[in-house]
C-alpha cells in the first residue's frame, strides 16, 4: 500500500492524514470495543493496550483535526481511571521513524495524563522479543492490530493468544487482498 500523504494544518506542528470514512469507522469499533473490554477486565486487573501499527497519530477531514487511535485510546484510559479507578498501560509500535517522531508530538499537543510508551519498530520483530509468559500473562492485555497490507506472521499471533488473558482485534482490510486476486501470477 502507498503511504499516505502527509497534510499540513495551520498552527500544528506535526502532519496528518486524509481521515478516510472506512478509518473512521474502524476508529469507532476500536473505541467501543477497549471502552467495555477496559472497564470489565479492569474491575479485576490491571490491563494492556498495545497498539501494534501506530500510524502518524492524527488525521484532518474538511480541515478539522481528528486523532488517531493511540490518542483516542490514551484520552479514554484518562476517563476510566477517573471514572471507574481503571489502571490502563498503553504501548504503541511504529516501525516508521517519521511517524513515529510525528506521533510523540501529537501526544504533547494532547497534554496526555496517560501517555503511551513508544517502540518504534515492527510489532511482530518487537512481540517476539517480548516476554510475554513473565511481564505479561498475568494481565489482560489487547492487541490492535491494523497493518497496512496484508502480511501478518501467524505464529507471532500464536505467542500472544498461548496466553487466556490475551486478545487480538485485528483490522483485516480485505479490499488489499481484491486488488492482488486479478494479478497474473
Amino acid at each position: 500500500m502507498a503511504k499516505p500523504d502527509e497534510i499540513s494544518l495551520e498552527g500544528y506542528d506535526f502532519f496528518f492524514w486524509n481521515y478516510e470514512e472506512q478509518t473512521q469507522m474502524k476508529h469507532k469499533v476500536l473505541l467501543q470495543y477497549f471502552n467495555i473490554w477496559a472497564i470489565k477486565l479492569g474491575k479485576y486487573y490491571s490491563v494492556n493496550y498495545f497498539d501494534c501499527h501506530g500510524g502518524c497519530g492524527a488525521y484532518v477531514k474538511d480541515g478539522e483535526p481528528f486523532w488517531g487511535s493511540p490518542i483516542f485510546i490514551s484520552k479514554e484510559a484518562e476517563n476510566l481511571k477517573k471514572k471507574y479507578g481503571r489502571n490502563i498501560s498503553i504501548f504503541v509500535m511504529e516501525r516508521d521513524e517519521n511517524n513515529c517522531k510525528n506521533l510523540r508530538k501529537t501526544i504533547k499537543h494532547n497534554c496526555l495524563e496517560v501517555e503511551p510508551k513508544f517502540v518504534n519498530e515492527d510489532f511482530q520483530d518487537y512481540v517476539c522479543r517480548l516476554d510475554i509468559e513473565n511481564s505479561y500473562a498475568k494481565m489482560p492485555s489487547l492487541f490492535f492490530i491494523d497493518p497496512f497490507g496484508y502480511s501478518l506472521d501467524f505464529s507471532v499471533l500464536e505467542k500472544i493468544m498461548r496466553y487466556p488473558k490475551n486478545e487480538l482485534l485485528i483490522n483485516f482490510m480485505f479490499d488489499y487482498i481484491n486488488r492482488f486476486i486479478s494479478m497474473p501470477e
